[in-house]
């Protein structure tokens, strides 16, 4: 299952870099240059580990091509490819790489899918949280490159407490339309993640004990509650990089079944270009689908993916 997310995600970062996003990001880092410890996907140039790390991970979700976990959200691009940046740093083996992959890829997915995402209220009506974001991933890229660094449990939960801190915003929704952040910035992410466990490896420190319930570390992600007892269960027997799926096409996820229908249609009527004049679909008029999916004339390379 890692092996498979790993070429996922470096699938879809070198696509992604391919877009105006990914060509902006990869502009800036190269600009700003340093010590050449990773290369740059399809450019043969190095840059430190860190600026890979966050150039690749905004680049693999470009596309919104990438991995989604239980039809819940994007984790690998912020975890597989710090993890994979400072392997080739490092020295690391792939079977190393590979387990650092699935810790923070698990590590990430417990802390996210504690944390409610939406709320059915007593009239059955779902009701969306006005803030949100993934930022719960920043954790899975501490331990990734924690593993990698070999640091010790008090270190690991310094940068657990590190990367929390650095964390980048959650963001409100304000509509359909995705500029070029979209909905999280994954980047900042993976280099928030990353830099802390390299200050805890230095022995820089932060609260160790942000994750106790009585801190309520939840609120600074977002979410109204957090369900403890299903960030521990079955810790260490089930992986959740096995459980998280992989996408046929480049769209959001409510599309695939669509552009699915729509492809078979065109083959089995022998259809040309020519002879569509429109494209009509259909869906269950729930707030869930409506949050995700409004943009009906996209406006721009991002907005086309959630159309």
């Amino acid at each position: 299952a890692s092996k498979r997310v790993l070429l996922d995600t470096v699938g879809c970062a070198t696509a992604g870099l391919d877009t105006g996003i990914g060509r902006l990001l990869a502009q800036l880092k190269l600009r700003q240059g340093g010590v050449p410890e990773a290369i740059l996907f399809s450019s043969g140039k190095r840059l430190p580990a860190a600026s890979a790390s966050f150039v690749h991970a905004q680049a693999a979700n470009a596309m919104d091509a990438d991995e989604t976990l239980l039809h819940r959200s994007h984790f690998a691009c912020a975890i597989v490819l710090p993890a994979l940046a400072f392997a080739e740093k490092l020295g690391t083996s792939g079977k190393d790489l590979l387990a650092a992959c699935a810790v923070g890829f698990d590590i990430a997915s417990r802390v996210n899918l504690a944390l409610p995402l939406y709320d059915v209220t007593g009239a059955n009506e779902v009701k969306m949280v006005r803030i949100h974001g993934y930022s719960a991933a920043v954790f899975g890229a501490a331990a990734a490159v924690g593993r990698l660094l070999g640091l010790t449990r008090k270190q690991m939960g310094m940068a657990y407490a590190i990367a929390y801190a650095n964390a980048p915003l959650q963001r409100v929704r304000s509509g359909s339309r995705k500029p070029m952040t979209k909905y999280t910035a994954y980047g900042q992410i993976a280099l928030a993640g990353a830099e802390a466990a390299l200050l805890a490896a230095d022995g820089f420190t932060g609260d160790d004990a942000i994750l106790d319930p009585h801190l309520e570390f939840w609120r600074g992600l977002g979410a109204g509650s957090c369900d403890y007892a299903f960030m521990l269960r079955d810790i260490g027997k089930r992986w959740f990089i096995a459980d998280t799926s992989f996408k046929p096409y480049p769209v959001g996820r409510q599309a695939n079944i669509p552009v699915d229908l729509f492809a078979k249609i065109v083959r089995e009527q022998k259809l040309g270009l020519e002879e569509v004049e429109e494209v009509i679909v259909r869906v269950p008029p729930s707030r869930l689908v409506q949050d995700l999916a409004e943009a009906i004339n996209p406006e721009s390379p991002v907005d086309a993916p959630f159309s």
